[in-house]
């Protein structure tokens, strides 16, 4: 992981120091045009997998005084003893290239189901 962040870093906003389980990207800093309320994280993540087919993920859930500051933040979970370098490169270039064209990126609106159970994965569709 930090072999990632350090390729991030001062390129993307980055929650810093690096940790050993994800690189966390700041994605109110990543994305200051998109509303809390429009699902910024959740767009970014939509983005990065349709223009690389790398998934990434909303962190563990944040803690009292990150939800006071309206932290919002995806982590990028690459479990490193499986990847060569050459495969955190291409998660980097990635990551990268979301962040050159953030202004593509734009807010999603939940589609509300009562027929879907509370556990499948929530919908989403742009605004």
């Amino acid at each position: 992981m930090n072999y990632l962040w350090r390729r991030l870093n001062g390129g993307v906003p980055l929650v810093s120091p690096p940790s050993g389980h994800g690189v966390f990207l700041d994605v109110n800093a990543f994305l200051p045009q998109v509303a809390p309320d429009q699902f910024p994280a959740e767009a970014l993540a939509a983005f990065i997998y349709l223009t690389s087919g790398i998934r990434v993920t909303k962190g563990p859930p944040p803690a009292p005084s990150q939800i006071a500051r309206g932290t919002n933040l995806l982590r990028l979970a690459v479990p490193a003893r499986k990847y060569l370098k050459e495969h955190l490169d291409d998660v980097a270039e990635a990551i990268l290239y979301a962040y050159a064209n953030r202004n593509e990126i734009i807010g999603l609106q939940r589609i509300e189901d009562s027929t879907r159970s509370k556990y499948e994965p929530a919908q989403f569709t742009q605004l």
